[in-house]
């Protein structure tokens, strides 16, 4: 945005510049963070709900008063398509969370790359194949099917109507199969109207309940 002085503040790899000229060029902002065409450096501009070139002699013209850059140090651009639109990129790989970030797309909506799986949590869309990738939004309908409910203080989903003992020991302890040493004990606060509190045994069943709060334990038995 611009300031009293006429200077425009810019963010680049998510740092803040106030440049003092009024009209900046792509190449102004490759300088700011010592980045040059000539050397293959890629300027992506990432404000406008999309990410696209910016070209060296290009004027910026900020949008909403501020404008955000990345900059692929001797990168070759790529494309790819999200939600339609076309995608301009620096590198061979664009990750999942920075096309949540630019798009602005939500932890609650699934991406799937066309013709392919489900985008997961961390992964990379490679631009390297010799077609466009396209990556669409869908809203992940499993989570109406699911219970929110809160297991050793983390919000959790419970995917059935009805929870087993087992099921929330496996939610409490993911990375830690039980073994002939340890025992569980599981007790609820804010579960059925018949019984809003209580505990659960081995094998023994519940209905789920949004907003329940199960708390499981591991003792040893010796």
């Amino acid at each position: 945005m611009k300031d009293q002085n006429n200077s425009i503040r810019i963010v680049i790899d998510g740092h803040d510049f106030v440049m003092g000229q009024v009209a900046l060029t792509g190449r102004d902002i490759l300088a700011a963070v010592e980045a040059h065409p000539d050397a293959s450096d890629v300027l992506i501009r990432i404000d406008e709900g999309r990410a696209r070139l910016l070209a060296p002699n290009e004027q910026v013209v900020p949008a909403d008063g501020q404008a955000h850059f990345r900059v692929h140090r001797k990168g070759t651009l790529r494309y790819l398509k999200v939600d339609d639109r076309s995608w301009e990129w620096g590198t061979s790989a664009i990750g999942e969370h920075d096309i949540r970030e630019i798009a602005g797309i939500s932890e609650d909506v699934v991406l799937h790359i066309v013709g392919g799986d489900p985008l997961r949590t961390g992964g990379l869309v490679d631009l390297t194949v010799d077609w466009v990738p396209a990556v669409i939004s869908k809203p992940d309908t499993s989570r109406a099917l699911t219970v929110p409910v809160v297991v050793n203080g983390r919000p959790q989903h419970l995917p059935k109507a009805e929870v087993s003992f087992e099921d929330l020991v496996a939610l409490a302890y993911p990375d830690r199969p039980p073994t002939l040493s340890e025992m569980f004990t599981v007790t609820y606060r804010h579960g059925p109207a018949e019984r809003p509190e209580g505990s659960l045994a081995p094998t023994q069943t519940m209905r789920s309940i949004s907003g329940a709060s199960y708390n499981v334990t591991a003792t040893d038995k010796s």
